[in-house]
Protein backbone atom coordinates (compact mmCIF):
# COMPACT_ATOMS: atom_id res chain seq x y z
CA UNK A 1 0.00 0.00 0.00
CA UNK A 2 2.95 2.57 1.03
CA UNK A 3 4.68 1.66 -1.88
CA UNK A 4 1.84 2.82 -4.61
CA UNK A 5 1.41 5.83 -2.80
CA UNK A 6 5.11 6.77 -1.96
CA UNK A 7 5.81 5.64 -5.99
CA UNK A 8 2.68 8.29 -6.87
CA UNK A 9 4.29 11.30 -4.85
CA UNK A 10 8.17 10.87 -5.83
CA UNK A 11 6.94 10.83 -9.69
CA UNK A 12 4.42 13.47 -9.56
CA UNK A 13 5.29 15.85 -6.66
CA UNK A 14 7.64 18.06 -8.88
CA UNK A 15 5.40 18.35 -11.94
CA UNK A 16 2.23 19.45 -9.03
CA UNK A 17 4.57 22.36 -7.95
CA UNK A 18 5.90 23.05 -11.54
CA UNK A 19 2.10 22.99 -12.81
CA UNK A 20 1.37 25.01 -9.42
CA UNK A 21 3.50 27.75 -10.88
CA UNK A 22 3.00 27.95 -14.11
CA UNK A 23 -0.55 27.98 -13.70
CA UNK A 24 -0.66 30.85 -10.71
CA UNK A 25 -0.56 33.65 -13.27
CA UNK A 26 -3.49 32.45 -15.25
CA UNK A 27 -6.92 34.78 -15.16
CA UNK A 28 -9.41 33.64 -14.73
CA UNK A 29 -7.95 31.04 -12.68
CA UNK A 30 -9.56 27.51 -12.86
CA UNK A 31 -8.96 24.68 -10.70
CA UNK A 32 -11.47 22.24 -11.85
CA UNK A 33 -9.85 22.71 -15.70
CA UNK A 34 -6.51 21.74 -14.17
CA UNK A 35 -7.74 18.82 -11.69
CA UNK A 36 -9.51 17.80 -15.52
CA UNK A 37 -6.43 17.87 -17.70
CA UNK A 38 -3.97 16.09 -14.50
CA UNK A 39 -6.21 13.43 -14.77
CA UNK A 40 -6.89 12.85 -18.10
CA UNK A 41 -2.85 13.25 -18.74
CA UNK A 42 -2.38 10.21 -16.05
CA UNK A 43 -4.78 8.40 -17.41
CA UNK A 44 -3.74 8.80 -21.00
CA UNK A 45 0.53 8.21 -20.09
CA UNK A 46 -0.73 5.15 -17.76
CA UNK A 47 -2.43 3.96 -21.15
CA UNK A 48 0.11 4.45 -23.11
CA UNK A 49 2.24 2.21 -21.35
CA UNK A 50 0.28 -0.89 -20.75
CA UNK A 51 -1.31 -0.43 -24.00
CA UNK A 52 1.42 -0.46 -26.29
CA UNK A 53 4.57 -3.31 -26.10
CA UNK A 54 7.41 -3.06 -24.88
CA UNK A 55 10.14 -1.28 -26.76
CA UNK A 56 12.82 1.40 -26.08
CA UNK A 57 11.52 3.54 -28.51
CA UNK A 58 8.85 4.10 -26.71
CA UNK A 59 10.96 5.39 -23.84
CA UNK A 60 12.98 7.10 -26.35
CA UNK A 61 9.51 8.93 -27.27
CA UNK A 62 8.32 10.16 -24.35
CA UNK A 63 11.76 10.70 -22.43
CA UNK A 64 12.47 13.48 -25.83
CA UNK A 65 8.79 14.68 -25.46
CA UNK A 66 9.29 15.25 -21.63
CA UNK A 67 12.92 17.18 -22.35
CA UNK A 68 11.50 19.14 -24.65
CA UNK A 69 8.69 20.13 -22.73
CA UNK A 70 10.65 21.07 -20.06
CA UNK A 71 13.20 22.98 -21.94
CA UNK A 72 10.28 24.62 -23.89
CA UNK A 73 9.06 25.80 -19.99
CA UNK A 74 12.44 27.03 -19.22
CA UNK A 75 12.81 29.38 -22.40
CA UNK A 76 9.55 30.70 -21.63
CA UNK A 77 10.79 31.73 -17.66
CA UNK A 78 13.76 33.07 -18.94
CA UNK A 79 11.72 35.17 -21.72
CA UNK A 80 9.39 36.38 -19.48
CA UNK A 81 11.78 37.37 -16.76
CA UNK A 82 13.36 39.41 -19.46
CA UNK A 83 10.30 41.06 -20.87
CA UNK A 84 7.97 43.43 -19.53
CA UNK A 85 4.91 42.56 -21.48
CA UNK A 86 4.01 39.26 -20.01
CA UNK A 87 1.82 40.64 -17.80
CA UNK A 88 -0.31 41.34 -20.79
CA UNK A 89 -0.61 37.57 -22.14
CA UNK A 90 -1.87 36.12 -18.25
CA UNK A 91 -5.65 37.14 -19.60
CA UNK A 92 -5.20 35.61 -23.48
CA UNK A 93 -6.95 32.59 -24.36
CA UNK A 94 -3.63 31.69 -26.33
CA UNK A 95 -2.04 31.96 -22.96
CA UNK A 96 -4.27 29.61 -21.31
CA UNK A 97 -3.94 27.09 -24.01
CA UNK A 98 -0.13 27.22 -23.49
CA UNK A 99 -0.32 26.98 -20.04
CA UNK A 100 -2.60 23.47 -20.70
CA UNK A 101 -0.40 22.43 -23.04
CA UNK A 102 2.37 22.19 -20.78
CA UNK A 103 0.76 20.65 -17.81
CA UNK A 104 -1.01 18.05 -20.11
CA UNK A 105 2.65 17.32 -21.70
CA UNK A 106 4.57 17.06 -17.87
CA UNK A 107 1.85 14.65 -16.41
CA UNK A 108 1.60 12.32 -19.24
CA UNK A 109 5.30 11.93 -19.46
CA UNK A 110 5.55 11.13 -15.16
CA UNK A 111 2.25 9.01 -15.89
CA UNK A 112 4.09 6.66 -18.40
CA UNK A 113 7.59 6.40 -16.43
CA UNK A 114 5.26 6.21 -12.97
CA UNK A 115 3.40 3.32 -14.43
CA UNK A 116 6.61 1.74 -15.44
CA UNK A 117 7.64 1.37 -12.41
CA UNK A 118 4.59 1.38 -9.89
CA UNK A 119 3.77 -2.50 -10.98
CA UNK A 120 -0.07 -2.01 -10.95
CA UNK A 121 -0.63 -5.51 -12.48
CA UNK A 122 0.42 -6.33 -8.45
CA UNK A 123 -2.09 -4.40 -6.54
CA UNK A 124 -3.52 -7.30 -5.32
CA UNK A 125 -1.52 -10.65 -4.84
CA UNK A 126 -4.89 -12.53 -5.93
CA UNK A 127 -7.29 -12.40 -9.08
CA UNK A 128 -10.15 -11.36 -6.93
CA UNK A 129 -11.28 -7.85 -5.45
CA UNK A 130 -10.50 -8.12 -1.84
CA UNK A 131 -9.37 -5.09 0.37
CA UNK A 132 -5.62 -5.05 -0.07
CA UNK A 133 -6.51 -4.54 -3.70
CA UNK A 134 -9.10 -1.97 -3.25
CA UNK A 135 -6.54 0.07 -0.88
CA UNK A 136 -3.93 -0.09 -3.25
CA UNK A 137 -6.12 1.43 -5.79
CA UNK A 138 -6.52 4.04 -3.33
CA UNK A 139 -3.37 5.21 -2.71
CA UNK A 140 -2.63 6.98 -6.41
CA UNK A 141 -6.14 9.01 -5.87
CA UNK A 142 -4.33 9.92 -2.02
CA UNK A 143 -1.79 11.04 -3.41
CA UNK A 144 -2.82 13.10 -6.59
CA UNK A 145 -5.51 14.60 -3.87
CA UNK A 146 -2.24 15.86 -1.89
CA UNK A 147 -0.01 16.81 -4.43
CA UNK A 148 -2.99 19.08 -6.21
CA UNK A 149 -3.32 20.34 -2.99
CA UNK A 150 0.20 21.53 -3.11
CA UNK A 151 -0.09 22.71 -6.70
CA UNK A 152 -3.34 25.04 -5.68
CA UNK A 153 -1.33 26.44 -2.48
CA UNK A 154 0.71 27.87 -5.36
CA UNK A 155 -1.67 29.76 -6.80
CA UNK A 156 -4.12 31.08 -4.13
CA UNK A 157 -1.71 31.30 -0.94
CA UNK A 158 1.31 32.23 -1.61
CA UNK A 159 1.66 35.58 -3.14
CA UNK A 160 5.10 35.35 -5.29
CA UNK A 161 6.60 38.20 -6.90
CA UNK A 162 7.56 37.89 -10.94
CA UNK A 163 11.10 37.09 -10.37
CA UNK A 164 10.92 34.20 -7.32
CA UNK A 165 7.89 32.73 -9.31
CA UNK A 166 9.95 32.13 -12.91
CA UNK A 167 13.68 31.27 -11.17
CA UNK A 168 11.78 28.90 -9.36
CA UNK A 169 10.04 27.11 -12.69
CA UNK A 170 13.69 27.48 -14.01
CA UNK A 171 15.02 25.95 -10.64
CA UNK A 172 12.47 23.25 -10.84
CA UNK A 173 12.47 22.40 -14.48
CA UNK A 174 16.22 22.07 -14.86
CA UNK A 175 15.80 19.43 -12.05
CA UNK A 176 13.21 17.50 -13.63
CA UNK A 177 15.55 17.45 -16.54
CA UNK A 178 18.21 15.71 -14.72
CA UNK A 179 16.49 11.93 -14.75
CA UNK A 180 14.89 12.55 -17.84
CA UNK A 181 18.45 13.15 -19.77
CA UNK A 182 19.50 10.27 -17.87
CA UNK A 183 16.89 8.15 -18.94
CA UNK A 184 17.06 9.32 -22.60
CA UNK A 185 21.22 8.79 -22.73
CA UNK A 186 20.87 5.13 -21.11
CA UNK A 187 18.32 4.12 -23.80
CA UNK A 188 20.86 5.70 -26.33
CA UNK A 189 23.46 3.28 -25.25
CA UNK A 190 20.94 0.66 -25.60
CA UNK A 191 19.70 1.20 -28.58
CA UNK A 192 23.60 2.25 -30.52
CA UNK A 193 26.06 0.41 -28.23
CA UNK A 194 28.54 2.85 -29.94
CA UNK A 195 27.79 5.77 -27.76
CA UNK A 196 28.65 3.85 -24.93
CA UNK A 197 32.30 5.58 -25.54
CA UNK A 198 30.78 8.89 -25.97
CA UNK A 199 28.09 9.37 -23.09
CA UNK A 200 29.08 9.25 -19.37
CA UNK A 201 27.91 6.35 -18.06
CA UNK A 202 28.54 7.96 -14.17
CA UNK A 203 26.34 10.70 -14.86
CA UNK A 204 23.55 8.35 -15.89
CA UNK A 205 24.02 6.28 -12.49
CA UNK A 206 23.87 9.65 -10.33
CA UNK A 207 21.15 11.14 -11.49
CA UNK A 208 18.83 8.06 -11.99
CA UNK A 209 19.75 6.88 -8.43
CA UNK A 210 18.85 10.09 -6.85
CA UNK A 211 15.33 10.44 -8.26
CA UNK A 212 14.24 9.50 -4.54
CA UNK A 213 15.72 12.60 -3.85
CA UNK A 214 13.80 15.17 -5.91
CA UNK A 215 10.45 15.10 -3.92
CA UNK A 216 12.22 15.93 -0.50
CA UNK A 217 14.02 19.30 -2.27
CA UNK A 218 10.54 20.07 -3.70
CA UNK A 219 9.10 19.70 0.38
CA UNK A 220 11.93 22.00 1.21
CA UNK A 221 10.92 24.59 -1.10
CA UNK A 222 7.47 24.39 0.19
CA UNK A 223 8.51 24.69 3.78
CA UNK A 224 10.64 27.26 3.13
CA UNK A 225 7.50 29.25 1.24
CA UNK A 226 5.61 28.42 4.21
CA UNK A 227 8.43 30.05 6.45
CA UNK A 228 7.92 33.22 4.44
CA UNK A 229 4.24 32.98 4.15
CA UNK A 230 4.22 33.05 8.11
CA UNK A 231 6.88 35.58 8.78
CA UNK A 232 4.88 38.14 6.27
CA UNK A 233 1.02 37.12 6.37
CA UNK A 234 0.35 35.30 9.59
CA UNK A 235 2.78 37.10 11.99
CA UNK A 236 1.37 40.82 10.71
CA UNK A 237 -2.11 39.68 10.57
CA UNK A 238 -1.57 38.73 14.52
CA UNK A 239 0.40 42.49 14.94
CA UNK A 240 -2.73 44.51 12.97
CA UNK A 241 -5.38 42.61 15.33
CA UNK A 242 -3.12 43.42 18.90
CA UNK A 243 -2.80 46.97 17.14
CA UNK A 244 -6.67 47.71 16.48
CA UNK A 245 -8.85 48.88 18.95
CA UNK A 246 -12.33 49.83 16.67
CA UNK A 247 -14.96 46.93 17.47
CA UNK A 248 -15.79 46.19 14.24
CA UNK A 249 -12.43 46.24 12.75
CA UNK A 250 -10.62 44.05 15.18
CA UNK A 251 -13.54 41.71 14.49
CA UNK A 252 -12.47 41.87 10.86
CA UNK A 253 -8.63 41.66 11.95
CA UNK A 254 -9.28 38.56 13.25
CA UNK A 255 -11.20 36.78 10.88
CA UNK A 256 -8.13 37.20 8.34
CA UNK A 257 -5.86 36.13 10.89
CA UNK A 258 -7.48 32.88 11.95
CA UNK A 259 -7.80 32.07 8.02
CA UNK A 260 -4.22 32.60 7.15
CA UNK A 261 -3.17 31.08 10.23
CA UNK A 262 -5.51 27.90 9.23
CA UNK A 263 -4.32 28.04 5.91
CA UNK A 264 -0.66 27.95 7.04
CA UNK A 265 -1.53 24.94 9.56
CA UNK A 266 -3.19 22.85 6.89
CA UNK A 267 -0.11 23.27 4.52
CA UNK A 268 2.47 22.50 7.05
CA UNK A 269 -0.20 19.34 8.32
CA UNK A 270 0.45 19.02 4.36
CA UNK A 271 3.83 18.84 4.07
CA UNK A 272 4.73 16.40 7.32
CA UNK A 273 2.15 13.71 6.35
CA UNK A 274 3.75 13.91 2.80
CA UNK A 275 7.77 13.99 4.77
CA UNK A 276 6.60 11.24 6.72
CA UNK A 277 5.06 8.99 4.10
CA UNK A 278 8.69 9.36 2.05
CA UNK A 279 10.82 8.51 4.79
CA UNK A 280 8.47 5.59 5.93
CA UNK A 281 9.01 4.05 2.35
CA UNK A 282 12.59 5.32 1.98
CA UNK A 283 13.24 4.25 5.45
CA UNK A 284 11.73 0.97 6.46
CA UNK A 285 8.83 -0.23 4.29
CA UNK A 286 11.51 -0.28 1.00
CA UNK A 287 14.09 -1.86 3.25
CA UNK A 288 14.47 -5.58 1.76
CA UNK A 289 13.47 -8.68 4.13
CA UNK A 290 15.85 -9.52 6.27
CA UNK A 291 16.32 -13.01 7.76
CA UNK A 292 15.91 -12.93 11.49
CA UNK A 293 18.45 -14.70 14.24
CA UNK A 294 18.49 -18.49 14.54
CA UNK A 295 18.57 -19.99 17.96
CA UNK A 296 21.37 -21.92 18.80
CA UNK A 297 20.44 -25.63 20.07
CA UNK A 298 22.54 -28.80 20.97
CA UNK A 299 22.29 -32.23 20.58
CA UNK A 300 20.94 -34.11 23.61
CA UNK A 301 22.20 -37.18 25.53
CA UNK A 302 20.56 -39.34 22.99
CA UNK A 303 22.85 -37.57 19.76
CA UNK A 304 19.46 -36.01 18.95
CA UNK A 305 18.02 -32.24 18.71
CA UNK A 306 14.31 -31.81 21.00
CA UNK A 307 12.14 -28.90 20.16
CA UNK A 308 9.37 -28.64 22.59
CA UNK A 309 6.45 -27.26 21.24
CA UNK A 310 5.85 -25.17 24.38
CA UNK A 311 8.92 -23.66 24.98
CA UNK A 312 9.79 -22.76 21.26
CA UNK A 313 6.02 -21.71 20.78
CA UNK A 314 5.85 -23.97 17.57
CA UNK A 315 2.55 -23.93 17.00
CA UNK A 316 1.83 -20.12 16.68
CA UNK A 317 2.60 -20.62 12.71
CA UNK A 318 5.49 -18.15 12.78
CA UNK A 319 8.68 -19.17 10.86
CA UNK A 320 11.23 -20.42 14.06
CA UNK A 321 14.65 -20.86 12.49
CA UNK A 322 17.80 -22.52 14.69
CA UNK A 323 21.38 -22.92 14.28
CA UNK A 324 23.35 -26.42 15.15
CA UNK A 325 26.95 -26.19 15.37
CA UNK A 326 28.45 -29.42 14.29
CA UNK A 327 31.66 -31.19 15.62
CA UNK A 328 33.88 -29.25 12.66
CA UNK A 329 32.39 -25.59 13.42
CA UNK A 330 29.51 -25.48 10.40
CA UNK A 331 26.95 -23.64 11.34
CA UNK A 332 23.59 -25.73 10.07
CA UNK A 333 20.71 -23.45 10.19
CA UNK A 334 16.80 -24.90 9.62
CA UNK A 335 13.48 -23.53 10.46
CA UNK A 336 9.86 -24.97 12.02
CA UNK A 337 7.15 -23.50 10.73
CA UNK A 338 3.40 -25.02 10.89
CA UNK A 339 1.08 -25.90 8.05
CA UNK A 340 -2.06 -25.18 9.19
CA UNK A 341 -3.16 -23.29 12.35
CA UNK A 342 -6.21 -26.38 12.70
CA UNK A 343 -3.87 -28.54 11.75
CA UNK A 344 -0.71 -30.33 13.96
CA UNK A 345 1.32 -30.52 10.83
CA UNK A 346 4.76 -28.81 10.27
CA UNK A 347 7.39 -28.22 7.67
CA UNK A 348 11.28 -29.09 8.71
CA UNK A 349 13.53 -27.94 6.18
CA UNK A 350 17.41 -26.49 5.94
CA UNK A 351 16.88 -22.80 5.81
CA UNK A 352 18.59 -23.28 2.12
CA UNK A 353 17.53 -23.83 -1.01
CA UNK A 354 18.88 -25.88 -3.73
CA UNK A 355 18.53 -23.53 -7.00
CA UNK A 356 19.86 -20.49 -4.98
CA UNK A 357 22.10 -21.42 -1.83
CA UNK A 358 21.67 -20.45 1.84
CA UNK A 359 20.60 -16.71 1.46
CA UNK A 360 17.64 -18.38 3.91
CA UNK A 361 13.71 -17.68 4.29
CA UNK A 362 11.90 -15.14 5.83
CA UNK A 363 8.24 -14.83 6.97
CA UNK A 364 6.28 -11.37 6.00
CA UNK A 365 2.76 -11.93 7.13
CA UNK A 366 0.68 -14.75 5.57
CA UNK A 367 4.17 -15.54 3.30
CA UNK A 368 7.59 -17.20 3.02
CA UNK A 369 9.71 -15.83 1.36
CA UNK A 370 12.82 -17.01 -0.53
CA UNK A 371 15.68 -14.21 0.88
CA UNK A 372 17.70 -14.76 -2.23
CA UNK A 373 15.17 -14.65 -5.51
CA UNK A 374 12.03 -13.39 -3.78
CA UNK A 375 9.87 -16.03 -4.47
CA UNK A 376 6.77 -16.43 -2.30
CA UNK A 377 6.51 -20.17 -1.11
CA UNK A 378 2.89 -21.55 -0.15
CA UNK A 379 3.56 -22.61 3.49
CA UNK A 380 1.75 -25.70 3.21
CA UNK A 381 4.35 -27.00 0.40
CA UNK A 382 7.32 -25.78 2.71
CA UNK A 383 8.79 -29.76 3.35
CA UNK A 384 8.72 -30.64 -0.16
CA UNK A 385 10.99 -30.81 -2.54
CA UNK A 386 11.20 -28.76 -6.13
CA UNK A 387 11.39 -25.29 -7.19
CA UNK A 388 12.72 -22.97 -4.67
CA UNK A 389 11.56 -25.04 -1.44
CA UNK A 390 13.60 -25.20 1.19
CA UNK A 391 15.66 -28.70 1.46
CA UNK A 392 13.65 -30.78 3.47
CA UNK A 393 15.37 -32.59 6.70
CA UNK A 394 14.68 -36.53 6.62
CA UNK A 395 14.03 -38.84 9.03
CA UNK A 396 12.48 -36.31 12.15
CA UNK A 397 10.22 -37.11 14.42
CA UNK A 398 7.21 -35.60 15.87
CA UNK A 399 5.24 -36.72 19.11
CA UNK A 400 2.75 -35.03 20.75
CA UNK A 401 5.48 -32.33 22.78
CA UNK A 402 8.10 -32.52 20.45
CA UNK A 403 10.19 -32.10 17.06
CA UNK A 404 13.19 -34.83 17.24
CA UNK A 405 15.69 -34.37 14.91
CA UNK A 406 18.38 -36.53 14.59
CA UNK A 407 22.49 -35.65 14.28
CA UNK A 408 22.68 -37.93 10.90
CA UNK A 409 19.68 -35.79 9.29
CA UNK A 410 21.28 -32.31 10.30
CA UNK A 411 24.78 -33.79 8.80
CA UNK A 412 22.92 -34.18 5.53
CA UNK A 413 22.70 -29.77 5.83
CA UNK A 414 26.12 -29.62 5.71
CA UNK A 415 27.15 -29.43 2.11
CA UNK A 416 24.64 -26.61 1.83
CA UNK A 417 26.24 -23.92 4.25
CA UNK A 418 29.27 -21.96 4.38
CA UNK A 419 29.26 -20.22 8.03
CA UNK A 420 31.97 -21.30 10.09
CA UNK A 421 32.33 -21.06 14.07
CA UNK A 422 35.33 -20.61 15.91
CA UNK A 423 35.27 -23.71 18.36
CA UNK A 424 37.68 -25.92 19.65
CA UNK A 425 38.61 -29.33 17.76
CA UNK A 426 40.20 -32.36 18.35
CA UNK A 427 43.07 -33.62 15.53
CA UNK A 428 41.58 -37.04 14.87
CA UNK A 429 44.86 -38.72 14.46
CA UNK A 430 47.04 -37.70 17.85
CA UNK A 431 44.22 -36.45 19.58
CA UNK A 432 44.91 -32.75 20.43
CA UNK A 433 42.73 -30.10 20.87
CA UNK A 434 43.04 -26.88 18.49
CA UNK A 435 41.17 -24.02 16.83
CA UNK A 436 39.26 -24.62 13.69
CA UNK A 437 39.82 -21.65 12.08
CA UNK A 438 43.04 -21.32 12.76
CA UNK A 439 44.22 -24.58 11.63
CA UNK A 440 46.77 -24.68 8.90
CA UNK A 441 45.99 -28.06 8.04
CA UNK A 442 42.41 -28.87 6.72
CA UNK A 443 40.97 -32.36 4.58
CA UNK A 444 37.20 -32.31 3.57
CA UNK A 445 35.93 -35.88 3.72
CA UNK A 446 32.41 -36.74 2.89
CA UNK A 447 30.12 -33.61 3.90
CA UNK A 448 32.59 -32.66 7.14
CA UNK A 449 35.60 -30.84 7.39
CA UNK A 450 38.71 -32.46 9.57
CA UNK A 451 41.37 -30.36 11.34
CA UNK A 452 44.87 -31.32 12.27
CA UNK A 453 48.17 -29.79 14.56
CA UNK A 454 51.06 -31.24 12.43
CA UNK A 455 51.60 -31.61 8.67
CA UNK A 456 51.82 -35.54 9.79
CA UNK A 457 48.37 -35.96 10.96
CA UNK A 458 47.43 -34.17 8.02
CA UNK A 459 49.01 -36.42 5.54
CA UNK A 460 48.39 -39.55 7.93
CA UNK A 461 44.56 -39.03 7.37
CA UNK A 462 44.56 -38.15 3.76
CA UNK A 463 46.24 -41.49 3.07
CA UNK A 464 43.49 -43.53 5.12
CA UNK A 465 40.39 -41.33 6.33
CA UNK A 466 38.48 -44.56 7.43
CA UNK A 467 41.11 -45.84 9.78
CA UNK A 468 40.44 -42.38 12.31
CA UNK A 469 36.72 -41.59 11.40
CA UNK A 470 34.79 -42.93 14.51
CA UNK A 471 31.40 -43.25 13.01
Amino acid sequence: MSFYLSQFITYFLLPAFLSGLVFSPLQPRSYQRQIVISLLAIIAGSAFFLLLPWRQKWILLIASIALATYLLVILYAVWALLTKRVEQLYTSKGFSLFVYAIVLLIFFCAAYFWTRISQLSMLSSTSVINTEMVLNALMPVLGFIMVLLISFSLQSVFKLSKTTRYLLIIGFAVMAMLPLSGEWMLVMIKLNTRLLAVLNLSYIAKVNYYIWAYPYVVLLCFVIMLGYYRRTQVLSAINITRATTDAVERRLALATQQRRQGRFKRLLSLCIVLFAILLWWDLVASKPVERGPATTVQLADDGAIHLSFQENQLADGELHRFSWVSSDGKAVRFFVIRHNPEQSKYGVVFDACMLCGDAGYAKEGNNVICLACGVHIFIPSIGRKGGCNPIPITNWEQTDKEIIISEKALEEGLRYFDDVVSIEVIDPVNGEKLINTKAQYQYQYGNKAYFFTTKTSYEAFRDDPLAYIKE
